[in-house]
């Protein structure tokens, strides 16, 4: 599996069912992977990042559970900021998925489409938690990271920023469970989510089969 798939299947472990968002090319896989998902998460297109993230915040105050949007890098991010930190002010769990350009080309200074200087940097600041996937095998760990530190302590948005080729090119590979077995992982109503490969039992939640579904898609 890629990452885009793990990443979809772990959002749909953890109960998300939207995604808000302004696709662009730096999220292609991704939005390949959530529509091999079928109408199991659905897509609302906003005509502006900050719509998207503002619907996120919203959909998070009012329901009282996580949210997602994802949008590009650099110009994508900043007009995503002001929702993010609104997020941060009001306690609101929202999960920005933004989009990075080539891993090894990070720092570059290249002129990427929508490089922005140290975004990781960025993104740090104005949420709780932030991570980079560096593909299949963390992506779902990273996911599932950031969904469970926007239900410890203070509530407050989480970032996870994926580059351009990042595990997305069609290679097929499993998560082990004892990879995430050190430090399980819970979807807020006590019940157990980490990928496992296929010789092992699933746990409740039922993860494999929805990668498994994924694959069936493609």
């Amino acid at each position: 599996m890629t990452a885009a798939e793990a990443t979809v299947a772990t959002l749909m472990a953890h109960g998300l069912n939207t995604i808000y968002a302004l696709p662009g090319v730096h999220n292609d896989h991704l939005f390949d992977a959530i529509q091999r998902a079928g109408d199991r998460l659905r897509v609302v297109h906003t005509r502006h990042e900050q719509g998207a993230a503002y619907m996120a915040v919203g959909a998070a105050l009012a329901t009282g559970k996580p949210q997602a949007y994802a949008v590009v890098p650099g110009p994508g991010l900043l007009n995503s900021g002001a929702a993010l930190l609104t997020a941060y002010g009001m306690n609101a769990p929202v999960l920005a998925l933004i989009g990075q350009i080539p891993a090894d080309a990070i720092g570059g200074g290249f002129g990427h489409l929508h490089e922005i200087r140290d975004q990781s940097g960025i993104l740090s600041c104005l949420v709780d938690h932030y991570a980079r996937i560096k593909g299949p095998v963390d992506a779902s760990a990273n996911i599932a990271k950031a969904m469970r530190s926007m239900r410890e302590g203070r509530p407050g948005p989480a970032a996870v920023a994926r580059p351009r080729r990042a595990g997305d090119g069609g290679r097929e590979l499993f998560l082990a469970a004892a990879q995430l077995a050190l430090d399980p992982l819970h979807d807020g109503l006590g019940r157990h989510v980490a990928l496992a490969d296929p010789r092992v039992q699933p746990v409740e939640i039922g993860v494999v089969e929805l990668l498994g579904d994924l694959r069936e898609h493609r």
